[in-house]
């Protein structure tokens, strides 16, 4: 009986969201010399919201600008933490912490032949974020891909 209370108690204080967006990431792309470069991704994320924090995963899929004969596919799978520091009305406030699996392939093209290689990482998320009624903007360090990223989109 007590199992029951304590489950709808916490069922109803919970809601679930999901949000598209789009992703800048300061090492997603490869300029002509070789240096990283800014690249640009979309973003699919599911929020639990709770009274006091959120559970946010979501997958970045980014799409970058590489030079010719060069192919690189890049992705990442995050799940965070959320704790709403200044909550009002139509506005939130907060700092995120969470861990991601980064996976990133990169392919050549040299002399006739195809060199590929691929490598996946697990690193850690921690940056800030706000919600201003169902848009959010989230600015992070992510170690997985060693850069800083910025998310803006739209919760349904």
């Amino acid at each position: 009986m007590v199992m029951m209370v304590v489950v709808s108690v916490f069922t109803a204080k919970a809601q679930l969201t999901y949000g598209v967006g789009a992703a800048v990431g300061t090492k997603m792309g490869v300029a002509d010399d070789g240096s990283d470069k800014m690249g640009f991704g979309l973003h699919a994320r599911a929020d639990y919201a709770l009274e006091k924090f959120d559970l946010s995963g979501g997958l970045t899929y980014y799409f970058p600008s590489v030079p010719s004969g060069m192919d690189l596919t890049a992705f990442q799978l995050n799940f965070d933490g959320h704790y709403g520091f200044l909550k009002q009305e139509a506005m939130t406030v907060y700092g995120l912490a969470g861990l991601n699996y980064s996976y990133l392939k990169a392919s050549v093209d040299f002399m006739g032949a195809t060199i590929s290689s691929d490598d996946s990482k697990i690193g850690f998320d921690l940056g800030a974020g706000v919600k201003f009624n169902k848009f959010f903007v989230e600015a992070k360090y992510d170690s997985g891909f060693e850069q800083m990223a910025l998310t803006a989109g739209i919760m349904f």
